[in-house]
């Protein structure tokens, strides 16, 4: 626009370098709007909504569901979990339940056991025995 002004001497450098801010700021200004819409979209976006309140029963039937897939996750897992799925539910009612139904984990096997006592020979004496 001020190209065409500006060739046959209608503007001056000045008025060029102000009508060419002004093109500018007013570009930086719909993009800053732009800007602000999508920030608020993703806002929306990223907001979780509320889930249907799940009853207690529900929940042990899920809770169980992760438990087939994912045996060693404890409440704090599986409420990551319950989130990831869109069941909004807190850590305490996750534990509450669990306990409720008797759902906790199984402890660990922390050995092997290889020797079997169960045998038919005698035992020996022991060396300090008289």
């Amino acid at each position: 626009m001020w190209l065409t002004q500006f060739d046959p001497g209608e503007i001056n450098d000045e008025e060029a370098e102000a009508s060419l801010t002004a093109e500018y700021e007013a570009q930086i200004a719909a993009l800053e709007r732009k800007v602000g819409q999508l920030t608020m979209e993703l806002d929306l976006i990223k907001k979780p909504t509320s889930a249907p309140n799940l009853g207690d029963a529900e929940l042990v039937a899920i809770i169980e569901e992760i438990r087939d897939e994912l045996s060693c996750y404890e409440y704090r897992r599986e409420t990551r979990e319950l989130n990831r799925r869109g069941h909004l539910v807190n850590h305490k009612r996750v534990a509450r339940v669990v306990r409720a139904n008797q759902l906790g984990i199984k402890p660990r096997k922390w050995y092997v056991r290889t020797t079997d006592s169960r045998h038919d020979h005698t035992s020996t004496r022991s060396c300090t025995a008289t």
